[in-house]
């Protein structure tokens, strides 16, 4: 009823800004409404997926506002603009237009340090409790790829504590690993895929070492693999992807197809999702390779990676949705990140996002951040 309140608050307060706008210029007039509109749709979807706008709605009572009854509409107009960008709508152009495939509210890109750790951070992964980062080293040498992890010491700095207990094999790659909020570990490897065709495993994670490992079959179909995973916190959603090899045995080379796919629990195991396409459907594109996904704690987040074939080039995007059972939205590439950049994984919290980017011939761990209003976590 709260959250209710709060939306019906913030489209009255708008009411009364749109208004108030009527009398101003025709250009200015444009570009204000678009912008009023704009968040009362970021209200409207965030009550319609139960969380609170009040924080939205302070902002247009206590400063919006009061600067539009006072005539300062250019005031309230980078009032605005900084509302919207926090919102992820991006500080829109002098004209009004802005890039709509583009995500802004993450910013101030930041290296991460692995202390007592000189090698690769490649394919990172923060707890769900944000106790631990999980890494492993580079795919150049796969036979040589194995999974290590970090105490975390703050938000900018890990300190190294060796190659995980019980997952790695010498010789065959172990990488790509995931965990869920029970300590449910989950971990790429061909180490069983002859026999079973699956990639993907689990175990669990305790104290630095993995046990009861086990590949999760019936997921691979025959002349694909999975080379990504990712586990929602609750442990009741598996993401990864089908993927065909280009068949090329060059270092590095990558897959012909990739796209992402969901499973569900199912007793023990899990069973690809039946609406997994539908539910993928504006994430999973014809022509590009998707992969790498990573969910918000609530699950109503996807972070994934898209590499473009026509500009070869690769990036992040963001796509959301409004509760569990629905299929996510158009994603939008996160706009802070630029070059070379894959991998994810966010903190606890979701203010902060990780990831690795290419520098010269090796990958860097970095992050960026962004304001806690635009956080969508269910407790």
């Amino acid at each position: 009823m709260k959250t209710k309140t709060k939306l019906i608050t913030a489209i009255a307060i708008a009411g009364v800004l749109v208004a108030f706008i009527a009398h101003k210029s025709s250009a200015m007039r444009q570009r204000l409404t678009a912008k009023v509109e704009r968040v009362k749709e970021s209200v409207q979807t965030m009550a319609a997926s139960g969380r609170n706008p009040s924080a939205i709605v302070q902002t247009m009572q206590e400063k919006i506002k009061p600067l539009f009854d006072a005539g300062k509409a250019v005031e309230a107009e980078a009032v605005l603009d900084r509302l919207l960008e926090e919102l992820g709508h991006g500080k829109p152009m002098a004209t009004g237009s802005r890039a709509a495939d583009e995500y802004r509210a993450f910013h101030n890109p930041e290296r991460v340090a692995v202390r007592g750790y000189e090698g690769e951070v490649v394919d990172p992964f923060i707890s769900r409790d944000g106790i631990y980062l999980f890494f492993n080293t580079t795919h150049f040498e796969p036979g040589k790829t194995a999974l290590h992890y970090a105490d975390r010491l703050d938000d900018l700095t890990f300190v190294y504590k060796g190659r995980i207990g019980g997952v790695n094999i010498d010789g065959v790659l172990t990488a790509v690993c995931s965990m869920d909020r029970k300590g449910c570990f989950y971990f790429i490897s061909p180490r069983t895929h002859e026999g079973t065709l699956a990639t993907i495993h689990r175990g669990k994670f305790k104290d630095g070492i993995v046990t009861d490992i086990r590949p999760i079959q019936g997921l691979n179909r025959p002349g694909q693999i999975s080379f990504d995973v990712e586990i929602s916190a609750d442990g009741s959603t598996l993401y990864f992807v089908d993927a065909t090899m280009s068949g090329s045995k060059a270092p590095g080379a990558g897959p012909k197809s990739s796209h992402l796919a969901i499973a569900t629990r199912d007793g023990d195991g899990f069973k690809r999702l039946e609406q997994s396409e539908a539910m993928l459907a504006k994430v999973n594109t014809a022509d590009n390779l998707e992969y790498g996904a990573c969910t918000s704690a609530d699950g109503l987040e996807l972070f994934f990676d898209r590499f473009t074939v026509s500009s070869k080039s690769f990036a992040i995007w963001r796509a959301v949705r409004a509760s569990a059972e629905a299929p996510f939205g158009t994603p939008q590439r996160v706009a802070a990140l630029e070059g070379f950049v894959e991998a994810q994984t966010l903190s606890p919290d979701g203010r902060s996002l990780y990831y690795q980017k290419r520098e010269g011939d090796r990958f860097v761990f970095y992050r960026v951040t962004r304001a806690a209003a635009n956080v969508p976590i269910h407790k």
